[in-house]
């Protein structure tokens, strides 16, 4: 079921809900299978996808051509696009460059850096029918000058993201980002405001938290950021799946037995073969799994063959029945002993 703003919004005080950073066609597509209501395609794609320090080289450009690729990834979901560093410093250019999110990339929504400062820009979105995520506390494209510090820890400065919250939500802000905000500050704002608001580093009272899908994975190197969790560590894993596709390359123990393009096996088995009613299946053998082409087989008879690949030998040619063409084939690929050994199936 497709997840709306207006879906969103209603979650207000319900069941918290694990939202994700993602930024290309499979993470997307991962997000989307594991029923995340809303994807962010995060300007954190500069330091996590594409290597920069900060968040600050992420241009439009780059942010649309991700989102474009999300969008497709993840069609249930909230996609919600985040205005880039300098793309929204004037409502012209806000109008322009969030518009872009949802008429070229398909998002759903964008995202906006900035409390007081930012809410009459906030409010020309929304007036255009632009929905809009705030964003709050620490603020990743203002650190050069801001710095890192947790929001909230003084009197004063929970009084300013109050403030802050306050002005979002009048100018219709339909959910806010509390990034690194003390958690007590954290859930007197959840509690203050009718809209969701999202942690990041903020504690577990807010509506919804965002965790980025790199780091939810474990693709980076070395240990998870401090206010995030891996939940699996697939960087080690992919490292070591790598390292062996190598070691069997040079050990010539891949591929096992042949490779046939695509085109000379479609033309075998809609040739002489198809014409007879025989039908090929080609079983290649890796030491790391089996993997089985077949071509023009039915279900049941694709469920037969994966059972005969578990318990037959490796590097056995399968046909439906003896033909001339198969011995051929058999030849030509200089097969022997047992690797010519020929399994009859029932004749379709």
């Amino acid at each position: 079921m497709k997840w709306t703003v207006r879906k969103f919004r209603a979650a207000k005080g319900g069941e918290p809900l694990g939202l994700v950073t993602a930024y290309d066609f499979l993470t997307a597509r991962m997000a989307q299978r594991a029923g995340v209501p809303l994807v962010l395609v995060g300007d954190s794609l500069s330091t996590t996808a594409l290597g920069h320090a900060t968040t600050i080289p992420a241009t439009m450009d780059v942010m649309v051509h991700h989102a474009e690729a999300v969008r497709r990834g993840a069609p249930d979901a909230l996609v919600v696009g985040d205005m880039p560093f300098l793309s929204y410093a004037t409502v012209p250019e806000a109008l322009h460059n969030a518009g872009r999110f949802l008429r070229e990339a398909g998002c759903d929504a964008v995202k906006i850096e900035g409390g007081v400062t930012k809410a009459a820009t906030i409010r020309a979105l929304v007036d255009e029918g632009i929905p809009v995520q705030a964003h709050i506390g620490l603020q990743p494209q203002s650190v050069k000058s801001t710095g890192y510090a947790v929001r909230g820890r003084t009197p004063e400065d929970a009084a300013a993201l109050e403030a802050d919250l306050d002005a979002v939500s009048a100018a219709g802000a339909f959910s806010v980002v509390l990034e690194c905000v003390v958690p007590d500050v954290a859930a007197a704002l959840t509690a203050r405001t009718d809209i969701p608001t999202i942690g990041v580093g903020s504690g577990s009272a807010c509506d919804a938290q965002y965790l980025v899908l790199a780091d939810l994975l474990g693709l980076g190197d070395g240990p998870a950021p401090k206010l995030a969790k891996a939940y699996a560590h697939l960087a080690d894993d992919a490292v070591a799946a790598i390292s062996r596709y190598r070691e069997e390359v040079a050990a010539r123990a891949f591929p096992a037995l042949v490779f046939l393009s695509q085109a000379f096996l479609r033309a075998l088995c809609h040739g002489c073969l198809r014409q007879r009613g025989i039908r090929l299946l080609l079983l290649l053998h890796y030491p790391a799994g089996k993997y089985v082409h077949a071509h023009g087989a039915k279900p049941k008879q694709r469920q037969l063959f994966s059972l005969a690949h578990i318990l037959l030998p490796a590097f056995h040619l399968i046909v439906c029945t003896p033909h001339p063409a198969i011995c051929a084939l058999r030849t030509r690929l200089h097969l022997t002993g047992a690797e010519k050994e020929c399994y009859h199936v029932k004749k379709r």
